[in-house]
């Protein structure tokens, strides 16, 4: 059977070849609903598929986002709902704009250069990026460049660069007041291994626990805070606190596990996502949103706009800042009360 072309379609439905292409590349604003719906139903009866090889080549563009995710470790844990969730958006605005994703975890920039190579992107979203890392980036990529849940201090001129986060700072500033104001003075700081030097989101939400600290006259204890990779130890030492800022509702929930396995009682805490485990888990979560679908959804837009303003002079803005949200639930315990169950 002969393989139906795009000519075909066209010839079938009495329109241009440029008509067609308006339609798959999703631009129905040069193309009548009714013309539209007939071109999409042709494309259907013959299974029409485009050749995004020859699209690529004729208008040099790909419709492919590269998504890099940066991770210091040699595995990205897909079963974290952190990524799930910001994959979920992403994937969903994708679709919608008729873009393709293709995933990347890196921890070395050598691997963006070998990407670069073989693969013909028209922009790339970065996830989790540290100061140094985005500096290495918008040397070696061109294309426009979403970057997600990244802190950079520094000027740069291109306009086809954009940070999308959340004022990571000011929100675990308020998860920590949340537990001053129940009562608690020893206040731990579990989190993933980071430095100060490194400009990310981790660095930012302990400023932000310091901050409310300092608030309430009160120093931070380097005996308070413990990495990922201690769950035993913070376990351990659990008498040294009354609450904690933990920095992930994954993290949580591996901490609540190793309570039950070990029968010992939760002691209060906030943490961070919102997840769609927060809510079903015993206690249910007091947790930030961090609305990561929607910045999945607004990176993909933004990476669209910058590619159909790549010709003209026009200056967009270069951060979002999506608005973050506390939600209280049943992990935070008046301080009288923080021994009150036992798993």
């Amino acid at each position: 059977m002969k393989k139906v072309t795009i000519k075909d379609i066209a010839r079938e439905a009495g329109v241009s070849i440029a008509t067609v292409s308006n339609v798959m590349n999703n631009k129905p604003n040069r193309v009548s609903e009714k013309k539209k719906r007939e071109i999409n139903k042709l494309m259907e009866k013959y299974n029409y598929a485009p050749n995004l090889n020859a699209r690529s080549l004729v208008a040099q563009e790909s419709k492919m986002i590269g998504i890099l995710y940066y991770s210091t470790k040699e595995e990205i844990d897909f079963g974290d709902p952190f990524i799930s969730d910001l994959m979920t958006g992403l994937e969903f605005e994708a679709k919608k704009q008729g873009m393709f994703l293709m995933f990347h975890g890196f921890n070395e920039l050598a691997d963006i250069d070998v990407l670069q190579r073989n693969w013909n992107f028209d922009g790339f979203i970065v996830v989790g990026a540290f100061e140094h890392i985005i500096t290495e980036l918008i040397n070696k990529i061109s294309k426009p460049i979403v970057f997600i849940d990244s802190y950079y201090n520094h000027d740069f001129e291109r306009a086809n660069i954009l940070f999308v986060n959340n004022d990571d700072r000011k929100l675990s500033y308020e998860a920590t007041k949340t537990l001053l104001e129940h009562g608690h003075r020893q206040i731990a700081f579990f989190s993933p291994t980071f430095s100060l030097t490194d400009d990310g989101v981790v660095p930012q939400r302990y400023l932000g626990y310091m901050d409310a600290l300092a608030e309430y006259e009160l120093r931070p204890d380097e005996k308070l805070l413990f990495s990922e990779e201690e769950m035993e130890r913070f376990i351990d030492l659990s008498s040294n606190y009354t609450a904690f800022i933990i920095n992930s509702d994954y993290l949580a929930a591996q901490y609540l596990q190793q309570l039950r396995e070990r029968k010992l009682r939760f002691h209060s805490f906030v943490s961070f996502d919102n997840n769609i485990f927060a809510k079903l888990l015993d206690p249910s979560l007091s947790t930030v949103d961090l609305r990561q679908k929607e910045k999945g959804r607004i990176s993909v837009r933004q990476i669209n706009l910058m590619l159909q303003h790549a010709t003209q002079e026009q200056t967009m803005e270069n951060k979002i800042l999506v608005e973050g949200e506390l939600i209280q639930r049943d992990s935070v315990l008046e301080r009288k009360k923080e021994h009150g169950k036992n798993f």
